[in-house]
């Protein structure tokens, strides 16, 4: 179609549920990607089609798709409302916006060097000393700093409810 340097590459990422005809466009390759250049307002764009599986069982493997992402294709069926449902739930709560939900704090610290306290830790001191000391900078953080981060987070959507 066009001189390469003059292509301008997009990934798209389908998401929706199983089985609602999602891939029925293209020959579906689930984790893997097709990619087809279109002509748009005169330039060609080469756009790059990831199909993402919507089963539960693959909860954790999708959002590893979501990375580097130009666009995205909500896929629902007008015959099966929790399609939508399972969009909103477990595909843009990961992908936009993931609450955060802790940070290290001095509770954390305590829980750590009681769990090591009464092991061998030979080999690994050092390395877990300084995991100790990062936790406590952190925790450090936290307690100066914590409640205006949160409040931030809260006004801007980063913090779930809970």
């Amino acid at each position: 179609m066009s001189n390469p340097q003059e292509i301008t590459s997009r990934k798209v990422v389908l998401v929706g549920d199983e089985n609602i005809g999602k891939d029925l466009t293209y020959v579906a390759r689930v984790g893997l990607s097709t990619s087809k250049e279109v002509e748009l307002d005169g330039r060609v764009v080469e756009l790059t089609l990831w199909d993402t599986p919507g089963g539960a069982k693959y909860d954790r493997l999708r959002p590893l798709s979501y990375s580097d992402l130009h666009a995205i294709l909500l896929c629902i069926s007008i015959d099966s409302p929790s399609s939508l449902s399972n969009v909103e739930e477990k595909i843009i709560a990961v992908m936009i916006k993931p609450p955060l939900r802790s940070f290290s704090s001095e509770n954390d610290l305590r829980k750590i060097e009681a769990f090591f306290s009464d092991r061998d830790q030979s080999g690994y001191k050092q390395s877990l000393q300084q995991a100790l000391e990062s936790i406590q900078s952190r925790a450090n953080w936290v307690e100066r700093d914590g409640d205006v981060v949160e409040e931030w987070l809260r006004k801007n959507g980063y913090f779930d409810s809970q």
